[in-house]
């Protein structure tokens, strides 16, 4: 549930453009920064647009990257949660393209 209700986080119009923004802005800057500016951005974007799912399931703000891990570790069951899982952490790199069309 944890997994479905962040990728229909990033599917609201507010948040798709939010983070599509910072991607642009990051794109426009010096293409030997893009990759870590996109990480030092998107990062703090993603948690704190995932901070109320997290804390409905027990999580602190800043337990993202240990929730993915542990949702991760479910994919060898379970290859749809590989998949969205795979999304997520390309999204936190600054490729959207597999959330947001």
């Amino acid at each position: 549930k944890l997994l479905t209700t962040a990728i229909d986080t990033f599917l609201v119009p507010a948040n798709k453009e939010r983070l599509t923004s910072i991607v642009a802005e990051c794109d426009a800057g010096p293409p030997e920064s893009a990759a870590m500016m996109k990480m030092m951005k998107l990062m703090p974007a993603i948690q704190e647009l995932l901070n109320a799912p997290l804390q409905e399931h027990g999580y602190g703000p800043k337990d993202l990257m240990s929730v993915m891990m542990q949702i991760k570790a479910f994919g060898a069951v379970d290859p749809s949660i590989e998949a969205d899982i795979e999304k997520l952490m390309k999204a936190v790199q600054g490729d959207l393209s597999g959330l947001i069309a």
